[in-house]
């Protein structure tokens, strides 16, 4: 990890995947830091981490948990009426059985890291809306700096992350190594039964490139062309592109 890699990373207590989007680059310029975060869950938030929060001055928390996740593990925000939030939720269709199967014994290593890609391949087609929102969101007025999150800040937190830079024009291999910032730093989830193989857990929790590259391909598949991905499927018409990259670049 070089050393803008590192800086990237918020290190707080008790959160452990909370990173900035600046300091990424394109042919043309570096993306600017303090104004979109990607992160796990915030229910962890020890006081010393409510200051440090505050420090960085975010005005708007968009949780893509649904319901059931976040009953189980409620964001700790500082009580700042200043920062708004907004739920988001949405659950990836794929995970369910996936997890099921998992459970039932049914996947091993081999099989656990197939679903993962199919999952990956479903997650860039069928929540479409859902990133659509979260990216409208963003660009309203006064919303930033944002933080946007979900459990693990891998899947949903990762496709989020992934079609932004995408749009903004971040090289392909950049969005990747974003994405595998995460690997190593998902917290424990309570989703499997104590009797799985540790091992079958690890490939779900995983962040490696081929997840990602599995969600690439589809958007070309199913459209095409990343391009065509992004404006077709997200919607993202010129204005919106390049209120991103303002807000991204300037």
């Amino acid at each position: 990890m070089n050393q803008t890699e590192q800086s990237r990373h918020i290190d707080f207590e008790g959160v452990h995947n909370f990173r900035d989007l600046g300091g990424i680059a394109t042919a043309h310029a570096v993306t600017q830091f303090g104004v979109l975060y990607r992160s796990d869950r915030l229910s962890g938030f020890t006081k010393n981490d409510h200051r440090a929060f505050c420090e960085l001055g975010i005005a708007t928390v968009i949780d893509m948990r649904v319901a059931d996740e976040r009953n189980k593990a409620p964001n700790c925000l500082p009580q700042d009426p200043l920062v708004k939030q907004i739920t988001r939720e949405f659950w990836p269709q794929h995970t369910v059985r996936m997890i099921s199967d998992i459970n039932a014994g049914k996947l091993d290593q081999t099989g656990a890291r197939a679903a993962m890609l199919k999952q990956y391949g479903a997650l860039a087609t069928d929540h479409l809306p859902d990133y659509r929102a979260v990216i409208d969101d963003l660009l309203s007025h006064s919303c930033t700096p944002s933080v946007f999150h979900c459990t693990s800040g891998k899947d949903r937190t990762g496709m989020v992350a992934a079609i932004i830079l995408l749009a903004i024009g971040v090289p392909q291999d950049a969005v990747i190594a974003d994405y595998v910032l995460t690997d190593g730093r998902v917290a424990k989830v309570d989703i499997f039964g104590r009797h799985v193989n540790p091992n079958v857990i690890e490939v779900v929790m995983a962040a490696t490139p081929d997840y990602i590259q599995a969600a690439i391909d589809a958007m070309v598949s199913s459209y095409g062309s990343i391009e065509a991905y992004l404006t077709n499927g997200i919607r993202l018409n010129r204005q919106k592109r390049e209120d991103l990259r303002a807000l991204l670049f300037t």
